[in-house]
Protein backbone atom coordinates (compact mmCIF):
# COMPACT_ATOMS: atom_id res chain seq x y z
CA UNK A 1 0.00 0.00 0.00
CA UNK A 2 1.04 3.50 -0.75
CA UNK A 3 2.60 5.65 1.99
CA UNK A 4 -0.28 8.43 1.44
CA UNK A 5 -3.44 5.48 0.99
CA UNK A 6 -1.95 4.66 4.76
CA UNK A 7 -1.82 7.64 6.26
CA UNK A 8 -5.29 8.13 5.01
CA UNK A 9 -6.66 5.29 6.30
CA UNK A 10 -5.21 6.17 9.44
CA UNK A 11 -6.54 9.46 9.48
CA UNK A 12 -10.11 8.24 8.68
CA UNK A 13 -10.09 5.69 11.30
CA UNK A 14 -8.21 7.77 14.01
CA UNK A 15 -10.12 11.54 13.40
CA UNK A 16 -13.69 10.56 14.94
CA UNK A 17 -11.93 9.46 18.69
CA UNK A 18 -9.58 12.70 18.50
CA UNK A 19 -12.52 14.50 17.73
CA UNK A 20 -14.31 13.25 20.55
CA UNK A 21 -11.47 13.56 23.30
CA UNK A 22 -12.15 17.82 21.99
CA UNK A 23 -9.19 17.73 19.72
CA UNK A 24 -8.91 18.11 16.17
CA UNK A 25 -6.42 16.11 13.86
CA UNK A 26 -3.99 18.20 11.90
CA UNK A 27 -2.35 15.99 10.42
CA UNK A 28 -0.88 12.05 9.98
CA UNK A 29 2.98 11.49 8.92
CA UNK A 30 4.53 7.64 8.73
CA UNK A 31 8.55 8.68 8.69
CA UNK A 32 11.35 5.95 8.37
CA UNK A 33 14.54 7.56 10.58
CA UNK A 34 16.93 5.05 10.37
CA UNK A 35 15.85 1.15 10.95
CA UNK A 36 12.50 2.06 12.38
CA UNK A 37 9.21 4.19 11.13
CA UNK A 38 7.20 6.37 13.49
CA UNK A 39 4.17 7.54 12.96
CA UNK A 40 3.24 10.81 13.52
CA UNK A 41 -0.77 12.21 14.76
CA UNK A 42 -0.66 15.96 15.17
CA UNK A 43 -3.09 17.18 16.66
CA UNK A 44 -4.35 20.49 18.23
CA UNK A 45 -6.66 21.78 20.57
CA UNK A 46 -7.35 25.92 21.32
CA UNK A 47 -4.99 26.88 24.10
CA UNK A 48 -2.32 24.46 23.53
CA UNK A 49 -1.35 20.65 23.29
CA UNK A 50 0.09 19.39 26.92
CA UNK A 51 1.62 16.31 27.19
CA UNK A 52 -0.75 14.96 29.16
CA UNK A 53 -3.39 15.43 25.93
CA UNK A 54 -0.74 13.59 24.15
CA UNK A 55 -0.66 10.95 26.37
CA UNK A 56 -4.37 10.44 26.06
CA UNK A 57 -4.95 11.05 22.63
CA UNK A 58 -2.57 8.56 22.02
CA UNK A 59 -4.14 5.82 24.53
CA UNK A 60 -6.99 6.27 22.76
CA UNK A 61 -6.22 5.56 19.01
CA UNK A 62 -3.19 3.18 19.74
CA UNK A 63 -6.19 0.32 19.90
CA UNK A 64 -7.45 1.80 16.56
CA UNK A 65 -4.24 1.46 14.67
CA UNK A 66 -3.45 -2.01 15.83
CA UNK A 67 -6.94 -3.21 14.76
CA UNK A 68 -6.05 -1.40 11.53
CA UNK A 69 -2.59 -2.60 11.18
CA UNK A 70 -1.45 -0.59 8.22
CA UNK A 71 1.98 -0.91 8.80
CA UNK A 72 3.50 -3.91 8.67
CA UNK A 73 6.44 -3.43 10.02
CA UNK A 74 7.56 -1.77 13.68
CA UNK A 75 6.69 1.32 14.56
CA UNK A 76 6.57 4.28 17.08
CA UNK A 77 3.29 5.80 17.43
CA UNK A 78 3.95 9.56 18.38
CA UNK A 79 1.59 12.21 19.46
CA UNK A 80 2.35 15.62 19.23
CA UNK A 81 0.89 19.38 19.22
CA UNK A 82 2.63 20.54 15.24
CA UNK A 83 4.88 22.93 16.52
CA UNK A 84 4.31 26.68 16.19
CA UNK A 85 6.01 26.95 12.92
CA UNK A 86 3.96 23.85 11.08
CA UNK A 87 3.32 24.42 7.40
CA UNK A 88 -0.04 25.09 6.97
CA UNK A 89 -1.85 22.93 4.85
CA UNK A 90 -5.94 22.62 5.83
CA UNK A 91 -8.42 25.09 5.83
CA UNK A 92 -8.87 24.93 9.30
CA UNK A 93 -5.24 25.73 9.31
CA UNK A 94 -5.21 28.96 7.20
CA UNK A 95 -8.25 30.15 9.30
CA UNK A 96 -6.24 29.78 12.45
CA UNK A 97 -3.89 31.83 10.70
CA UNK A 98 -5.91 34.14 9.47
CA UNK A 99 -4.18 38.27 10.25
CA UNK A 100 -1.00 36.65 11.22
CA UNK A 101 2.42 36.74 9.92
CA UNK A 102 3.25 33.88 7.73
CA UNK A 103 6.21 33.28 4.86
CA UNK A 104 5.50 31.36 1.52
CA UNK A 105 8.75 29.75 -0.25
CA UNK A 106 7.17 29.57 -3.83
CA UNK A 107 8.10 26.92 -6.75
CA UNK A 108 8.32 30.19 -9.07
CA UNK A 109 9.68 33.62 -8.54
CA UNK A 110 6.62 36.15 -7.82
CA UNK A 111 7.58 39.90 -9.09
CA UNK A 112 11.75 38.68 -8.76
CA UNK A 113 11.22 36.71 -5.66
CA UNK A 114 10.63 33.01 -4.51
CA UNK A 115 10.53 34.06 -0.75
CA UNK A 116 7.69 36.10 0.72
CA UNK A 117 7.06 37.41 4.23
CA UNK A 118 3.45 39.01 4.51
CA UNK A 119 0.10 38.96 6.79
CA UNK A 120 -2.39 36.55 5.53
CA UNK A 121 -4.97 38.40 4.71
CA UNK A 122 -7.63 36.14 3.36
CA UNK A 123 -7.61 32.18 2.13
CA UNK A 124 -9.85 31.28 -0.77
CA UNK A 125 -10.47 27.76 -1.05
CA UNK A 126 -13.05 27.15 -3.58
CA UNK A 127 -10.36 29.07 -6.18
CA UNK A 128 -6.91 27.99 -4.78
CA UNK A 129 -5.48 31.05 -3.32
CA UNK A 130 -4.27 32.80 -0.72
CA UNK A 131 -3.80 36.47 -0.45
CA UNK A 132 -0.87 38.50 1.31
CA UNK A 133 -0.35 42.14 2.61
CA UNK A 134 3.08 43.07 2.41
CA UNK A 135 5.06 44.80 4.72
CA UNK A 136 5.88 47.23 1.88
CA UNK A 137 2.73 47.78 1.30
CA UNK A 138 0.21 46.39 -1.37
CA UNK A 139 -0.93 42.90 -1.81
CA UNK A 140 -0.16 40.02 -3.17
CA UNK A 141 -2.42 37.19 -4.78
CA UNK A 142 -0.90 33.63 -5.12
CA UNK A 143 -2.31 30.28 -5.93
CA UNK A 144 -2.06 27.62 -3.58
CA UNK A 145 -0.10 25.55 -6.27
CA UNK A 146 2.32 27.89 -6.39
CA UNK A 147 3.44 27.72 -3.04
CA UNK A 148 5.68 24.97 -1.69
CA UNK A 149 5.50 26.05 1.60
CA UNK A 150 3.84 28.78 3.94
CA UNK A 151 3.69 28.59 7.72
CA UNK A 152 3.46 31.11 11.01
CA UNK A 153 6.90 33.54 10.56
CA UNK A 154 8.07 34.14 13.66
CA UNK A 155 10.14 36.85 14.52
CA UNK A 156 13.23 36.82 16.70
Amino acid sequence: MRLSKKTDLIRQAVQPAIEGLGFELVDVEIKREGPSQTLYVYIYKEGGVFIADCERVSQEIDPIIEELDPISDAYFLCVSSPGADRPLKTPADFRRAMDTEVEASLYRAVEGTKHVIGTLAAYDEEAGTVTLMLEEGGTLLLQQKDIARIRPYIRF
